[in-house]
């Protein structure tokens, strides 16, 4: 590795101060109380976040530009909303499992990355006498607040503690294994546990408490436990445990029901990775690449995915690489802050073979480009379109793809975009012939021939997109708009096209 990697993200003053204006926002009142009806999983794709997008995040957007400001921040504070929003969400379903409830958003502290402290947020809670009592025991020791642990346990009733406590096995209560094993720890009985830990072959209490902290996400606890393990226990399980982390953070689904959302995983493979040496980074990087990046395009480390992925090309196989671009284009949306930027330095730092396989797998079944139409990404079209080849370029809008999405585009009255393609494509007098006759090849595809002639006025004003691109490429107007005469077997899609297009 050239150089070591540090995985304290610390942006400039000014975006540390435009992410706490953004967080006192999402913080006021109103705001909290709009959030609190919001109890669902995942975060993403799914009916309930629409909602969230309509209702509470247009309510912050709404807040922003009554800030008397200059224009330009007031545009970088609206893209920092989603991602800082997201956090409340995580932290509602982080909690919402073993608290039974999320209306507990009495106070969230923040850092200065615009991300929920979790700690703090913990050790505002546990001192709420407004809150229950069993519910700030069990904040306690998710968070391993060991200083508070035995005087909350002494407020417990009897009959709250038996709701704890297993006079034989502790694993057939159902409650967070971490309340399970301080309450255990309290009271002197963590023996009991040894069944538990048979689970995980031959480990110690700390390392078993490590591994379970670290699997579900927890990123306080792991880093509490962690501390708590000798140098040789460190050895044996620091490398394992991150590898793990890596492959639980791409798993569709939770191993257990007190699980923190999949998005928690990356601060915890964040601090993993910082306490391994080079030597257990790039074993990490070697065996898992793809699932290693996909941690960092979380909030907030998209700004290390760029670093991190330096040290990973030698690794990476080409079509996660594809795959990668996919995802990230896809949840441009999503994932807000700094998308744009990374897809670009992504794309300009890959090596020409991983761009030719892109290119290649976008003329073949579509691909990155598409996606980038998909989402309107105007300036990475651009950056994309302009750093391949003349003969790239023409593949690649008159492939099956490339009409595909001139097609939408029409249709959708995207006609600034549909202008864009054809512009960068840069086209030859024969390629603007080529791409007219693939389009009216793929017509009966789409609609019957009385549907071709309804949408006649839309076909002639794509072919004179085309006509006047060539003439100011050329000089010259060479080619014609003009109604192709074409035999049935011309018009007519094989089943090769009709099985690409239903996909």
């Amino acid at each position: 590795m050239e150089k070591q990697l540090n995985y304290n993200v610390m942006p400039c003053l000014k975006h540390m101060a435009l992410r706490t204006i953004t967080a006192s926002l999402w913080n006021q009142k109103d705001i909290k109380h709009l959030a609190a009806l919001f109890c669902f999983q995942p975060i993403f794709n799914n009916d309930e976040h629409q909602q969230w997008q309509t209702i509470v995040e247009e309510k912050v957007k709404q807040n922003i530009h009554k800030l008397v400001m200059p224009e330009s921040l007031i545009s970088e504070l609206i893209k920092l909303v989603k991602p800082i929003g997201l956090e409340i969400l995580k932290w509602i379903m982080s909690h919402e499992k073993f608290l039974g409830d999320s209306c507990i958003l009495n106070r969230l502290f923040w850092t200065s990355l615009g991300t929920v402290n979790y700690k703090k947020t913990a050790e505002f809670l546990i001192r709420d006498d407004q809150l229950d009592v069993v519910k700030r025991y069990k904040i306690a020791c998710v968070y391993c607040l060991y200083n508070d642990i035995p005087a909350l346990w002494e407020k417990l009733s009897e009959k709250d503690r038996m709701n704890f406590c297993c006079k034989h096995n502790p694993s057939r209560l159902v409650q967070h294994e971490l309340v399970l094993l301080w309450t255990s720890i309290i009271k002197g009985e963590a023996n009991k546990f040894n069944r538990r830990i048979k689970r995980w072959k031959e480990c110690t209490l700390n390392q078993y408490a490590f591994k379970y902290a670290a699997l579900s996400g927890n990123k306080i606890a792991t880093e509490y436990f962690f501390q708590k393990l000798t140098l040789k226990e460190r050895e044996e399980c620091l490398v394992e445990t991150t590898e793990c982390v890596a492959i639980a953070r791409c798993d569709t689904y939770s191993s257990c029901s007190f699980d923190f959302p999949k998005e928690s995983y990356c601060d915890v493979i964040a601090y993993l990775l910082s306490q391994c040496n080079e030597v257990e980074q790039i074993q990490v990087f070697q065996k898992y690449p793809y699932r290693v990046l996909k941690c960092f395009m979380s909030w907030p480390w998209q700004d290390l995915f760029i670093q991190i992925v330096g040290h990973i090309w030698t690794f990476l196989p080409k079509f996660d690489y594809n795959t990668l671009l996919w995802i990230l284009t896809e949840n441009l949306n999503m994932f807000g802050y700094n998308c744009h930027k990374i897809i670009r330095e992504f794309w300009l730092q890959s090596p020409i073979s991983y761009k030719n396989f892109v290119i290649n797998r976008q003329c073949r079944i579509g691909g990155f480009l598409s996606d980038l139409f998909n989402a309107e990404d105007k300036e990475n079209i651009k950056l994309l379109l302009r750093n391949v080849t003349t003969v790239d370029k023409e593949r690649m809008i008159t492939c099956y793809s490339g009409v595909h999405i001139c097609h939408n585009l029409i249709m959708k009255n995207k006609w600034d975009l549909l202008k864009l393609f054809i512009q960068e494509s840069m086209l030859s007098e024969a390629g603007v012939t080529k791409l007219k006759v693939e389009f009216q090849k793929c017509l009966p595809m789409f609609y019957t021939e009385r549907q071709i002639k309804w949408r006649k006025q839309k076909w002639n004003k794509f072919y004179q997109l085309l006509d006047d691109s060539n003439i100011d490429l050329n000089g010259k107007g060479n080619v014609k708009s003009e109604e192709y005469n074409l035999s049935p077997d011309d018009i007519l899609p094989n089943d090769h096209q009709k099985k690409k297009f239903k996909k």
